[in-house]
């Protein structure tokens, strides 16, 4: 698996011949998502409006896009789906049964550095 932050990055990859797994390692705008369908990118989705984007992109191109999901379970708030809530358990399950998205990760980010204030948050992430 590469990471990569572009969609020239992963022109790159692909023109050297990497055919395995590319993860884009930050949540990507509709224009750069749908100009790396071509590149068959692993995306991040971490708001419903992102997942629907990705979508409506993968439904226009016949395709199914992987993606990753950003769980938000730290409290860190920027990007991740709130599964603590029921708006968001309802999203998350909604994400995860469209057809035209393949989950093939979860992520989430734990903005501490203490050791039992991480291991507490793992349990929940779990």
């Amino acid at each position: 698996c590469v990471g990569i932050t572009s969609n020239e990055e992963a022109r790159v990859v692909r023109e050297h011949g990497f055919e395995g797994k590319i993860m884009r390692v930050r949540a990507a705008s509709r224009n750069e998502i749908e100009n790396g369908v071509q590149y068959e990118i692993e995306e991040l989705i971490g708001t419903k409006m992102q997942a629907d984007q990705i979508i409506e992109i993968a439904y226009n191109y016949n395709t199914v896009i992987p993606v990753h999901l950003a769980l938000n379970t730290s409290g860190m708030g920027r990007n991740g789906l709130d599964l603590t809530t029921y708006e968001g358990q309802v999203e998350g399950v909604e994400i995860a049964s469209d057809p035209n998205l393949k989950i093939v990760g979860m992520m989430t980010h734990f903005p501490n550095e203490g050791l039992d204030e991480i291991r507490r948050k793992v349990d929940r992430f779990k």
